[in-house]
């Protein structure tokens, strides 16, 4: 931009036609910009006392020379970026810089640049929507872009089905950070941008961003597996009660008992939230996805009522257990199976290759030490319960850990299924994994 409107060159004080100097001084300044530095040209001109003064004032001008800018990147700047791969986050390069600055940048903190190339705000201008959404999966480093270009490819992005962040902190980053879908600031940043933004760190570091990420997933994580949990379970209970009731002429269980059985196993999943989730579950962000979830309530919920209805016949059938007795033991294998099943069903893994966090872990081994001490304590009466034999019991702890195995046997069926079923949709949506 300054090359062209100067005439002449300063060379020890003296001036000099600029065509003796043009080709170092272009040398020179893609030199600097190799090395990382922001480069500013220079130059002066002598002009007459007026009122008001035009862009074509700005010719004839003499080149002074070079301010060069060090803008070093962050120490801890490479090592928050390795967390953003592995959280499989993205990272686009929207800058104003030149692009040999903005290449040296990207290869210091290591940013991979998918096509190899840097983009400038100029091979932007006159691409259509189309062109630009293509353009924004391709590339994802670009300089010298404008205000409008930036907030172009953040729209671009989502249209392409993104989740969008944008970190900036300057006047010109406010329409994109008001555009994404969480606009990130920065606690000194101007004020024009810190209103735009949804959320402004008060510590300098892209590692709280990643933290904030890994900690909404681990929380989204959680929240699924507590809603699986329950109402796959409920809908098993739901199930059961409806075809019991078919041919037991009593309620198997009383509204006491019933209200005793949801506290002692709401307690486990209270600490569902401080469960721990692998690394390798917080890769990729996750959506809601009301259909698997409902899948997930079937399936499970059915493997349920198979083992309700196999522990009513036992009862019925096998030992003719009385009233009192029958909702005794449903009691306590309706209680137990709800809470044993929560850590074959936290995780797709293997149930040994995911720890459960020693919260959850606790809660339920107090929770199933209640729901057998009750039985031969003296609420016992209150609830109405019945004491039964050792060997019944022992029945009843087998039937729990077949159903436990049961269902970690079914879920690989079930998310292999599930797998399949998203290939499919992505298939048939002609797109790609």
């Amino acid at each position: 931009a300054m090359l062209p409107v100067c005439s002449k060159a300063l060379v020890k004080g003296k001036e000099v036609p600029m065509s003796r100097m043009i080709r170092q001084v272009k040398e020179m300044g893609e030199k600097f910009g190799s090395e990382g530095y922001r480069v500013i040209s220079v130059a002066y001109k002598k002009v007459e006392p007026k009122g008001d003064y035009t862009k074509d004032d700005e010719r004839s001008m003499v080149f002074m020379g070079f301010l060069i800018l060090m803008d070093p990147p962050k120490k801890d700047a490479g090592a928050a970026l390795e967390r953003f791969r592995r959280l499989g986050v993205d990272i686009y390069v929207l800058t104003g810089d030149g692009p040999l600055v903005t290449e040296q940048i990207c290869r210091q903190v290591g940013i991979p640049n998918k096509s190899g190339l840097v983009l400038q705000g100029m091979d932007l201008a006159g691409m259509d929507e189309k062109e630009l959404r293509e353009t924004v999966e391709r590339h994802n480093v670009y300089a010298r872009v404008t205000p409008t270009d930036k907030l172009a490819i953040v729209n671009a992005l989502r249209a392409n089905g993104h989740v969008v962040g944008f970190i900036g902190d300057g006047v010109n980053d406010a329409p994109s950070l008001k555009a994404a879908d969480v606009g990130i600031s920065v606690s000194n940043g101007a004020d024009i941008a810190k209103d735009a933004a949804d959320v402004v760190l008060l510590s300098k570091s892209l590692n709280v961003v990643a933290n904030g990420i890994a900690e909404g997933r681990t929380t989204f994580n959680n929240i699924t597996k507590y809603i699986n949990a329950t109402i796959s379970a409920n809908f098993g209970n739901m199930f059961t009660l409806t075809i019991a009731s078919v041919f037991l002429p009593f309620i198997p269980l009383l509204p006491s008992q019933i209200l005793f059985n949801n506290l002692l196993t709401d307690i486990p999943m209270l600490t569902i939230s401080t469960d721990s989730v692998p690394k390798d579950e917080l890769r990729k962000p996750r959506k809601w996805d009301i259909g698997q979830i409902t899948r997930f309530m079937v399936f499970f919920g059915l493997i349920s009522s198979v083992f309700d209805l196999i522990t009513m016949g036992f009862l019925l059938y096998v030992i003719s257990a009385q009233t009192e007795v029958f909702r005794t033991i449903w009691f306590v294998e309706s209680a137990l199976t709800e809470i044993c099943v929560i850590f074959a069903i936290r995780t797709y893994k293997v149930i040994y290759q995911s720890r459960p966090g020693r919260l959850l872990t606790a809660a339920s081994a107090v929770s199933a030490v209640f729901v057998v001490g009750v039985i031969y304590s003296p609420l016992a009466g209150f609830f109405q319960f019945e004491q039964v034999p050792v060997e019944i019991l022992g029945v009843i702890l087998g039937i729990v850990l077949t159903y436990v195995i049961v269902v970690e046997i079914s879920k690989r069926v079930f998310y292999a299924l599930e797998a399949r079923r998203a290939r499919k949709g992505i298939a048939g949506k002609g797109g790609k994994a």
